[in-house]
């Protein structure tokens, strides 16, 4: 069985402005070989996790090191010209309140990929340029589903994650959720299928962090 060859790209942002880019080989742990084989249910990835540990990464890695912090891929791309045939690419991010500087406001226009934070603990994409309403929308708190504002569609990115702050993130790592674990949160989903190390970051307010992790198989 030959392990898949893995890519992390990471780009660190601080209110907005990119300030440090890595793209560098992960490593496939034993612990996510039964995943290839198909060996038991929910074997897939599903979640991403920041740890504390900068040890360089080993076959026998089953777990990231607290304190840590684990969150559901934001979305996934299969074959095709990006990734690439016979790949699989995890896309992520790490984000904090203070990293959307935007807030709501009415009547105003709204280009595509613009985001704001209106105040209930979720932040929001433009998916859909346009204008806003008059009066601010109900914004759904279903991560993934849009509201619908004027003429602007507004996509629910997920919540602001405050359970990082203050850890100072030295590894990374691809999970599946064979458990179902409650995400976002310190609880770790397995298991681990691969592990990275990076330069330490110590995850603050106003930072941003968002990524992806590509398999190839």
């Amino acid at each position: 069985m030959r392990r898949p060859v893995g890519i992390v790209r990471l780009g660190l942002y601080r209110e907005g402005r990119l300030i440090w880019t890595l793209e560098e080989k992960n490593l496939f742990v034993n612990s996510g070989l039964p995943a290839l084989a198909g060996d038991g249910a929910d074997q897939f990835v599903s979640a991403i996790g920041f740890g504390s540990n900068g040890t360089a990464p080993s076959l026998t890695d089953s777990a990231l090191t607290a304190p840590s912090y684990y969150k559901a891929i934001d979305s996934h791309a299969e074959n095709g010209t990006s990734p690439g045939p016979g790949s699989a690419q995890f896309n992520w991010s790490l984000t904090t309140a203070a990293a959307i500087s935007n807030t709501w406001a009415a009547s105003t226009a709204y280009a595509l990929g613009a985001t704001i934070a209106p105040g209930n603990g979720y932040w929001y994409k433009c998916t859909t340029a346009g204008t806003s309403g008059s009066a601010a929308p109900a914004f759904g708190a279903v991560v993934g589903g849009t509201t619908a504002d004027g003429t602007v569609a507004w996509t629910n990115e997920g919540a602001y994650d405050s359970g990082a702050l203050g850890i100072t993130i030295q590894e990374l790592g691809l999970l599946a959720n064979q458990a179902g674990v409650a995400l976002p949160g310190a609880t770790a989903p397995a298991p681990l299928l691969a592990r990275k190390t990076i330069s330490p970051i110590s995850f603050t307010t106003g930072m941003n962090l968002s990524g992806s992790w590509t398999l190839t198989f």
